[in-house]
Parts: structure tokens; sequence; C-alpha cells
């Protein structure tokens, strides 16, 4: 299983900056904001492979871990022993 770790500073500092221009060129103004209300959690989809979770840990870290995409896996590895006997089986016609 592989897990990293992001806290709350490092994930605002990716995401922020491109949001904070969007809302900007919006007619949005800056300035000093109700902490309770200026916050938000929303689903990206991450696109990885396997089983994957996000969870947000109750001191603000947020720990993403993934499970090893074993069907896949396994998929590829049938696909390349099913590729490998058709090839041998038509080599063996062609002999």
């Amino acid at each position: 299983m592989k897990e990293l770790r992001i806290t709350d500073a490092e994930l605002q500092s990716m995401i922020a900056p491109a949001l904070k221009a969007k809302l900007h060129a919006a007619g949005f103004q800056r300035g000093f904001c109700d902490a309770e209300h200026c916050g938000f959690f929303f689903p990206i989809n991450l696109e990885l492979a396997g089983t994957c979770t996000v969870t947000r840990n109750e001191d603000g870290t947020w720990t993403f871990t993934q499970q090893d995409n074993t069907i896949t896996d396994r998929l590829d590895e049938t696909y390349e022993i099913h590729a490998a006997a058709i090839e041998t089986a038509s080599q063996r016609r062609s002999a």
C-alpha cells in the first residue's frame, strides 16, 4: 500500500492560487473572511488506479492511500499470456 500525507497548508498552496484567481476575475472581493464559512470540501477525481482513499485527519493532515490494482494487473498478465499463446499457435501452424 502506498501512502502520502499532505497538510492543509500544503493543499491550500496547491489549489487556492488558481481558484482565488478565478474568483477574483469573476469580481469576488479579496479581504478578511469568516473562517467558519470560508472553507469547503469538494470531490476531485484524481484518476488513480486501484482502491484509493483520501482522509482528512483531525490535525488537518490529509492522508492519501492506494491499494495495489490487483485486478488490472491480473488482467494485463492474462492478456500477455493469451497473446503469447496465440503467437505460439500461429508459429506452429506456419511451420
